[in-house]
């Protein structure tokens, strides 16, 4: 369904009247239920739907509030899948939500994140403009790369209305793998080894003293590499429950354990994100992007992008 007319509509007489908007997918992570305090909702719940999909492109177009759970089951049915893995929290994320938020999944270290997945995208500005940036295609390079700023921005620059994401082919089977290690640096060591290796790696975390392992590739591939790391094959569901944040590390928490996924590059714990070296992110209250290290230059973005304030939250102002 096709509601971005009633979308611009919306932003134009926000910023008409000071009004300030926050921008809605399906409302599935945590923080959301906080938004009614930052500003007047807007809905992409209805803005959803494929427009063009080509397998042999390589490239799907797709509505922001489209369900990620939708759009990957309609790339499965033609033996393909996002080349991006986003968190899909319990299940319920749009796929607009996912790039806004911008965080990558298990498979990022091995295949790319969000940011090499956006190919091009068309907006609304907090000025009501609708605009288009990138293209449908792997290689494209021309002007700013707005697209990708797009990725992370939580919001604060726009609305997302459509996108334009690379697909790859789904592997051919995948397995999961469990080995004891007695820290976090033997274990990252041990997949810096299997990478040089060639090994078909695609998700490496590390909680509690066990090493899990996530191959893809061909059967014959992945039996060679399961015999060589010697590692005890386990169901691959909890790749799937670690997407979703259906983990009870989420829910209840493991005391004072952590998850580290990414091979080590994300920090999860009971209650909070950790992403290299930033600034933890609460799952409550959501991303904190008054105290990102580069606060200035996004403030800068923003008053571009968004002059009038109208996606800015009201205790920004």
């Amino acid at each position: 369904m096709d509601s971005s007319n009633s979308i611009i509509d919306q932003v134009r007489a926000a910023a008409a009247s000071g009004q300030r908007l926050v921008v809605r997918g399906a409302g599935s992570k945590p923080w959301m239920a906080m938004s009614a305090d930052r500003g007047q909702g807007l809905s992409l719940s209805s803005h959803n739907g494929i427009l063009q999909y080509d397998p042999a492109e390589l490239v799907v177009v797709v509505r922001a509030g489209t369900p990620v759970m939708e759009l990957e089951a309609a790339l499965a049915e033609r033996g393909q899948m996002l080349a991006m893995e986003v968190p899909d929290f319990n299940g319920g994320s749009t796929i607009g939500g996912a790039v806004a938020l911008g965080w990558s999944g298990s498979r990022s270290a091995f295949a790319g994140g969000v940011r090499d997945s956006v190919l091009g995208l068309r907006m609304v500005n907090g000025q009501g403009d609708d605009l288009r940036f990138g293209g449908q295609v792997m290689k494209n390079v021309a002007g700013f790369d707005v697209s990708r700023l797009m990725v992370g921005s939580c919001g604060r620059l726009g609305v997302i209305l459509e996108l334009s994401l690379k697909v790859v082919p789904r592997p051919q089977q995948e397995i999961s793998l469990i080995l004891s290690y007695p820290d976090l640096e033997s274990s990252q060591a041990a997949v810096r080894t299997w990478i040089q290796q060639g090994y078909p790696l695609s998700g490496a975390s590390f909680s509690e003293g066990n090493l899990r392992l996530r191959l893809s590739g061909p059967g014959a591939v992945l039996d060679a590499a399961a015999a060589d790391i010697r590692g005890d094959a386990e169901d691959t569901h909890w790749w799937s429950a670690l997407r979703r944040l259906e983990h009870p590390l989420f829910h209840h928490g493991w005391g004072d354990e952590k998850l580290f996924d990414c091979n080590g590059e994300v920090c999860w714990t009971a209650h909070s994100r950790r992403r290299g070296d930033g600034a933890p992110v609460s799952l409550a209250s959501g991303p904190d992007l008054a105290k990102a290290p580069n606060r200035a230059l996004l403030t800068r973005v923003e008053q571009a992008f968004d002059p009038a304030g109208v996606f800015r939250p009201a205790e920004a102002a």
